[in-house]
């Protein structure tokens, strides 16, 4: 991350450890819960969100998002939809997302925002 952005972001007095290691896996809400915690009400949220998409992060927490070891099309619109909103994204808010750039209805059983 920048300097200048580092300098704000709430995550610059939290170890590394608090960001990687995780299994990530599909529908695992509780690490989604943990991730938008971490950085939930960050200042540089979504500064954190381009930069993530723009060097295609992976194995980490960034934005509020868990990134397994790609950048999954999942990951890559919660990314998107972070920049876009300045919060982290619930797996309903990346359902809509994705179905508002590609003209597709989420389907009724995305799940209830967490």
């Amino acid at each position: 991350m920048k300097q200048a952005h580092l300098e704000l972001a709430q995550c610059r007095e939290i170890g590394l450890e608090a960001f990687c290691g995780y299994e990530v896996t599909r529908g695992n809400r509780e690490l989604g819960r943990y991730a938008r915690g971490l950085c939930g009400g960050c200042p540089v949220i979504t500064e954190c969100a381009n930069e993530a998409l723009d060097l295609e992060d992976v194995g980490t927490i960034r934005a509020g998002v868990a990134i397994g070891d790609q950048q999954t099309w999942r990951a890559r619109a919660a990314l998107e939809f972070c920049a876009a909103h300045g919060y982290p994204a619930t797996s309903l808010d990346v359902a809509v997302q994705w179905g508002l750039k590609y003209g597709v209805r989420p389907r009724s059983n995305a799940g209830p925002r967490d």
